[in-house]
């Protein structure tokens, strides 16, 4: 029910029911952003830059809480496990994240 789209400011975001407006959110270095992963509840996405990922909670549109989850150039998300898989120093890590 709604869409990311990486732009020259950050992450747009379009909701695809209902009435509620889209969705501006300027990111710090923008035009380093690789992809947006969007986390397993919709409502914050992973920020890929080239050396670390960000988490974005689309409430914080001011980016009170705009934090590196993981240093590294290599990420992978996995919903179902709610699981951030990433290289460090060529080693698979994973970051688990609780259930809710």
């Amino acid at each position: 029910d709604k869409i990311a789209i990486l732009n020259g400011k950050g992450a747009q975001i379009l909701f695809l029911r209902g009435n509620k407006p889209n969705l501006q959110i300027d990111l710090p270095n923008a035009a380093r952003i690789q992809k947006l992963v969007w986390y397993r509840d919709n409502e914050h996405i992973f920020v890929q830059y080239p050396d670390r990922v960000a988490f974005l909670d689309l409430i914080d549109t001011e980016l009170k809480n705009f934090e590196t989850v993981a240093n590294t150039a290599k990420m992978e998300y996995e919903p179902s496990a709610n699981t951030l898989y990433f290289l460090k120093d060529n080693t698979l890590q994973q970051l688990i994240f609780p259930s809710s």
